[in-house]
This record gives C-alpha cells, sequence and structure tokens, in this order.
C-alpha cells in the first residue's frame, strides 16, 4: 500500500484523536514514518511561536479535555471532535522566558 502525500505527519506534529476516545493527543517521535488514519486530526505548531511540547501538555491538560468532551462532542452515540471547536479552543500562553508576564485581557 502506497502512503498518501496528503498529511503526512513530521516530527513535533501533534495527533488528535477525532472519534471514539476523543481528544487523545500525542507527538509525532522523530524517524517515525507514518501516515494518519481515519479520524484523526494533524496539527502542525508554528515552532517559533510556541514549543509542541507546551501545546502537547496543555491540550493533555485537564482543563483542556473537559472543554474538548463537553463542547467538542457531537450528540449521538458515537462522540466526535469536530475541527472548528478545535481551532476555537482558548490555550494560555507560557510565561515569557525573561519571567515578564503579558498584559492579561
Amino acid at each position: 500500500m502506497e502512503r498518501t502525500r496528503r498529511a503526512i505527519p513530521f516530527f513535533g506534529d501533534l495527533v488528535v484523536t477525532q472519534e471514539a476516545a476523543v481528544g487523545l493527543v500525542c507527538m509525532i517521535p522523530e524517524g517515525l514514518k507514518c501516515c494518519l488514519g481515519q479520524r484523526m486530526i494533524l496539527l502542525r505548531p508554528n515552532h517559533d511561536a510556541v514549543k509542541t511540547e507546551y501545546l502537547l501538555y496543555t491540550l493533555l491538560s485537564g482543563a483542556v479535555q473537559r472543554s474538548i468532551s463537553v463542547v467538542g462532542g457531537t450528540v449521538s452515540p458515537v462522540s466526535k471532535l469536530r475541527i472548528p471547536v478545535l481551532k476555537n479552543l482558548e490555550i494560555s500562553a507560557p510565561p515569557s522566558p525573561s519571567g515578564a508576564r503579558s498584559p492579561r485581557r
């Protein structure tokens, strides 16, 4: 079977489950060659804006997982995380390296 050229995961990308166990997240490790299965969402973080590890652990945090389970699933026998819900999740920014706090909104 030939791999698809569309949405090939690379090292540092995040993959989120869209159904079954909704919202599970993993990071693609270095050297892994794979393709996405059905019902998987590929997130390719802007590495200049956020550390992948920070985003991974934030998406796995209790608060974000509760948000996903409350607003992410569709009402059906099988829950499904919709991409617009994932795009609209509010995720706090990490503190700056200098320790200065950014203004709150």
